[in-house]
C-alpha cells in the first residue's frame, strides 16, 4: 500500500472529438447471434440475401459467435407475428431472442439514396434490449459494404465480449457477517464479527437461497474446539438437504470432497493429507465450479480437480461436521477470475491507512489538501476491468476524483476522473506531463449527489470507460500495458469509495 501527494492540477473544462475503433476478441464461450431481415429500399433483395449470407459468415470466422444461419431464423419467427417497429420493444425483443436461442440479435436496414448506399445495424443484447453496438456509414456502392464487413463483425465480436464480460463477471454475493443476516441458534451464532457452527451431537449445516450455476466460492475457516478429526468446509450446488456436493478439511490437515444424492453420501475425492492446510490457524477455503469442471483450493493452492456432472446448479452454504466448532468469516461468491474485492469493512494492506486515507464505518474516506491525493496497491496488472463505487463529500464541484490505472510511479500512470458539476476525463501522466486521451465531456449518466460506480477495462492498448454500468468512451494508447491500481483524489477534495472489483481479463 503506498500513498502520495501530488502538485495542484487546474482543470478546464473543454469538448472532446475522438473516434476510434478497437478490436478485442478473446477465448470466450461462443454467443449466439442472429442477424434479423434487413429493411431494404431501392435495392434487389436477392443482392441483399448475399449481403446477409456474407455477413452470417464474417461474423463466424470472428470465432466469438454461434450464428443462427437466416432459413433457421425465418423458419422460427414463423411463429409470432414480428415487424421492424419492434426493434424498441423490449418484451418483443426478448420474445424473439427466446424463440432463436439468441443472445444478440442484429437488426438494420439497406438502402439507396440518390448516388449513396446507406448502411445501418443496430446489435441488441436480448436480456435488456439495450444496444451494445451500432454502425451507420454511407457507401457508393453495395461492393463497398462487402468489403467492410469483416471490420463491422470485428466491432461487434468486440462489443459482445465486453457485454457479456459485464453481465458475467461480478460480485453475487458477499458476507462479512457483520450484519447478522444468516440464521441465529444455539448452534448457528454471531461472535466477534464471524459466523460459527457448533453442535455437539450432529453434523450441522446453513445455506443461502441463492441458486447459481457457474461460481467461484471463498470463505475463511477457522477451528476453535473440538473434534479434530471430523471436517468443516462448504457445501455447493444445494438442491436440498439430502442432494449436494460438499468440500471440506480437518483440523489434522486432511481434507475431501463428497455429494450426497437423495441423503447417501459417495466419496469423490478420497480424504488426502495436505501440507497447504494451516492446523493451527484459519484457512482459506475456494471452491471454482464451470459446467462439470470443478477445482478447489486451500489457502490458494490448488488441492484437488476433478469432474462431476450429478448438480449443475444449486445453493451454497456452511457446514461443521459433529463436534466442531468452526468460525466462518468473509465468505465470497462471484462469477469471473476476481483478483481482488475490497468492501473497506475493515483496515488490510490493500489500500494505505493515514490521516488523508482511511477506513471508515465500512468506506474508504480519501481527503486531499492543498495538492492531490492518490492511493493505490501493490500488485501489477495487466489486462483487467477495475471497478470502484465512488462519491464526492466535500470540496470545489470541478475538482475530480476517480480511479488510477496501470500506475508505474506517481509521474507514470492512467487516470480516470469525473466531476460533481457532471464531466469525465481520462488521460495519462508520463514522466510528469499530463497527456489527454479524452478530454472534458459533459454526461447526464454522472449522479451529483450519492454514488457513482466507475470502471475502466483495459485489454492490451484499448481503454473502455464506465460510469454507473454504462458504456461512455473508449480509446487506444499502448503508454502503459501494466501496472498497478489505486484511487484519486484531487486538491481540496474528499471523496468516499466503496466495494472495489478488480476482475482479470485474460
Amino acid at each position: 500500500m503506498f500513498f502520495f501527494n501530488k502538485r495542484l492540477v487546474k482543470f478546464s473544462v473543454a469538448v472532446l472529438m475522438f473516434i476510434l475503433a478497437a478490436v478485442y476478441v478473446g477465448a470466450v464461450e461462443k454467443i449466439s447471434i442472429a442477424v434479423m431481415e434487413l429493411k431494404v429500399t431501392n435495392l434487389p433483395q436477392d443482392e441483399i440475401s448475399l449481403l446477409i449470407d456474407f455477413f452470417n459468415n464474417s461474423l463466424f470466422e470472428t470465432g466469438v459467435f454461434d450464428v443462427i444461419q437466416s432459413d433457421k431464423r425465418d423458419q422460427l419467427l414463423k411463429e409470432i407475428e414480428f415487424s421492424g417497429s419492434d426493434v424498441a420493444d423490449q418484451q418483443k425483443t426478448k420474445e424473439i431472442g427466446k424463440l432463436l436461442s439468441a443472445k444478440l440479435l442484429v437488426f438494420g436496414s439497406v438502402g439507396k439514396l440518390g448516388s449513396n448506399v446507406i448502411f445501418n445495424i443496430s446489435v441488441v443484447d436480448v436480456e435488456t434490449a439495450n444496444i451494445v453496438s451500432s454502425h451507420s456509414k454511407t457507401y457508393k456502392k453495395l461492393e463497398e459494404i462487402v468489403n467492410d464487413l469483416q471490420k463491422i463483425s470485428d466491432n461487434v465480436a468486440f462489443a459482445a465480449i465486453r457485454t457479456m464480460f459485464i453481465k458475467k463477471a461480478k460480485i453475487i454475493y458477499h458476507d462479512n457477517f457483520t450484519n447478522k443476516l444468516w440464521v441465529q441458534s444455539k448452534i448457528l451464532f454471531y461472535k466477534e464479527g464471524k459466523y460459527h457452527i457448533y453442535n455437539k451431537d450432529t453434523y450441522w449445516f446453513v445455506w443461502d437461497t441463492t441458486t447459481i450455476d457457474d461460481f467461484a466460492m471463498e470463505v475463511e475457516a477457522q477451528w476453535i474446539e473440538g473434534e479434530k478429526e471430523a471436517g468443516s468446509g462448504v457445501l455447493f450446488r444445494l438442491q436440498d438437504e439430502h442432494n449436494y456436493y460438499i468440500f471440506d478439511i480437518t483440523k489434522t490437515g486432511y481434507f475431501e470432497v463428497g455429494k450426497v444424492v437423495d441423503g447417501s453420501y459417495y466419496e469423490i475425492k478420497p480424504w488426502e493429507k495436505s501440507t497447504s492446510i494451516n492446523v493451527s490457524g484459519v484457512n482459506y477455503l475456494k471452491v471454482v465450479a464451470v459446467g462439470k469442471h470443478m477445482s478447489f483450493f486451500v489457502n490458494n493452492i490448488k488441492v484437488a480437480e476433478l469432474f462431476d456432472s450429478t448438480f449443475i446448479k444449486g445453493f451454497f452454504g456452511m457446514f461443521a461436521g459433529k463436534g466442531v466448532h468452526v468460525a466462518f468469516d468473509n465468505l465470497l461468491v462471484y462469477q469471473g477470475n476476481l483478483l481482488l474485492y475490497e468492501d473497506f469493512s475493515r483496515v488490510t494492506e490493500n489500500f494505505a491507512d493515514t490521516t488523508q486515507a482511511y477506513f471508515k464505518d465500512g468506506e474508504y474516506i480519501v481527503k486531499a489538501g492543498e495538492s492531490d491525493y492518490y492511493s493505490w496497491g501493490e500488485v501489477e496488472y495487466e489486462n483487467f476491468s477495475f471497478r470502484s463505487e465512488a462519491r464526492w463529500s466535500a470540496g470545489p464541484v470541478d475538482s475530480g476524483y476517480g480511479l488510477v490505472s496501470r500506475f508505474k510511479d506517481i509521474d507514470n500512470h492512467y487516470l480516470f476522473i469525473i466531476l460533481k458539476s457532471g464531466y469525465y476525463r481520462f488521460g495519462y501522466y508520463k514522466n510528469g506531463e499530463w497527456n489527454v486521451l479524452i478530454d472534458w465531456k459533459k454526461t447526464r449518466i454522472i449522479n451529483p449527489e450519492g454514488k457513482n460506480i466507475l470502471r475502466i477495462m483495459s485489454m492490451g492498448s484499448t481503454h473502455l470507460l464506465y460510469i454507473n454500468d454504462n458504456l461512455v468512451d473508449e480509446c487506444e494508447d499502448d503508454t502503459f500495458m501494466s501496472g498497478r491500481i489505486g484511487l484519486f483524489c484531487a486538491a481540496e477534495i474528499t471523496a468516499v469509495f466503496d466495494n472495489v472489483e478488480i476482475f482479470d481479463l485474460d
